[in-house]
């Protein structure tokens, strides 16, 4: 019935290493107060369980984590090395089918045959990163004055040999999205996702920020 009294059951269970259906409830009974029918949680009440849910989701047991999200109006995600890899699949299509007779690849063509799928898009974000550059950029303020900034900017395209290691770190990145399976069950589990920190280069790159954007938790009602 309050923030404090949460935190402790948090403490509780954190202490054990695990959080399963009867801590779940404990949680959700703590969290709930008011008469009879009539339940109401506050604000502080719903962070700090999805503060719990969030940076803790690996000590949830199987069906615990999606019945906390459920209660908090989120969907808890299955973060899969089959996605991944075919998001990265979806992507070095989108390059193929941008690319011109010269071999330019149009990056704003991809963007648009990819819109809609997080994980494509993610990876496309990186790697327009790793190819921006410092330019000046004109900015108009809210006064209509005008100033020459310097800013990170993508490239519009990209040619030779930028777009040659871009197909190579997506074949790269598929079979390392698959290797991380090593429970070869499909699911990745947080050991394995952690293990996508210590991949290296362009392609470890593009797998580290898919697999943090696929774990994340995703809003499907309100949660305030």
């Amino acid at each position: 019935m309050s923030v404090d009294g949460i935190r402790r059951l948090r403490a509780r269970f954190q202490a054990d290493s695990k959080i399963g259906n009867n801590e779940v409830t404990e949680l959700i009974k703590e969290a709930e107060d008011g008469f009879l029918f009539f339940k109401h949680v506050s604000g502080g009440e719903r962070r700090e369980l999805r503060d719990l849910l969030e940076k803790h989701q690996d000590q949830f047991e199987p069906g615990a984590k999606d019945r906390l999200a459920s209660f908090l109006g989120l969907k808890a995600p299955t973060v899969t090395a089959d996605d991944i890899a075919a998001a990265f699949s979806l992507l070095q299509g989108a390059m193929e089918g941008a690319r011109d007779g010269s071999g330019r690849v149009d990056l704003d063509k991809v963007a648009m045959q990819i819109q809609g799928d997080k994980a494509a898009e993610t990876a496309l974000e990186v790697i327009k990163g790793e190819f921006s550059s410092m330019q000046p950029v004109t900015v108009t303020s809210s006064c209509g004055g005008t100033s020459t900034e310097m800013r990170n900017v993508a490239p519009a395209s990209l040619t030779g040999q930028r777009a040659s290691n871009v197909f190579d770190a997506l074949i790269n990145a598929k079979r390392e999205a698959v290797d991380l399976d090593a429970n070869s069950n499909g699911v990745l589990e947080k050991a394995e996702r952690d293990s996508a920190d210590q991949l290296n280069g362009l392609s470890g790159r593009i797998v580290k920020a898919v697999v943090d954007e696929a774990g994340k938790i995703e809003p499907v009602g309100t949660s305030c």
